[in-house]
């Protein structure tokens, strides 16, 4: 990946990767076409240095949080077939007004980022970045006012 890299900087005016989208040499199952761009290249990265960043590069973390929201909320379930309706799709659980689903996002993110503790850290979201001190209870947001 360094040769890649130093290789693809040669060809650049600047030496820089900003809008140089590089092959991944190593594809899996999971991200099979794989491309990878810098979005801030100031050139001050060594090759070998800017390698190991992109090889960090995945779209596992966004995958297991859009996995969480359809698992967690049946509002964005998959769709199901139905065999006496020539295999057509079926969204059981969506709702009939758009708008519901936004408020149930708005509540699933309220609800992960400041109740649900993780497993391996045993903190929120909201502590991991020191947006709250510990654990908030339901109770403190529901009844949470607005005093002017």
């Amino acid at each position: 990946m360094a040769e890649i890299i130093a290789a693809t900087r040669s060809t650049t005016a600047t030496g820089r990767l900003f809008d140089v989208w590089i092959e991944s040499p190593f594809p899996d199952q999971a991200e099979p076409g794989k491309r990878l761009r810098f979005i801030t290249d100031l050139g001050d990265y060594d090759a070998g240095h800017a390698a190991n960043l992109l090889l960090k590069a995945t779209l596992w973390p966004v995958d297991t949080a859009f996995n969480q929201i359809r698992r967690r909320l049946s509002l964005c379930e998959r769709p199901v077939t139905s065999r006496r309706r020539a295999n057509r799709l079926w969204h059981i659980y969506a709702p009939y007004e758009p708008s519901m689903l936004i408020k149930a996002l708005t509540v699933f993110r309220v609800w992960h980022n400041y109740i649900w503790i993780g497993e391996k850290t045993n903190t929120t979201a909201a502590e991991k970045i020191k947006l709250a001190q510990g654990q908030i209870r339901i109770q403190d947001i529901l009844s949470f006012s607005k005093t002017v």
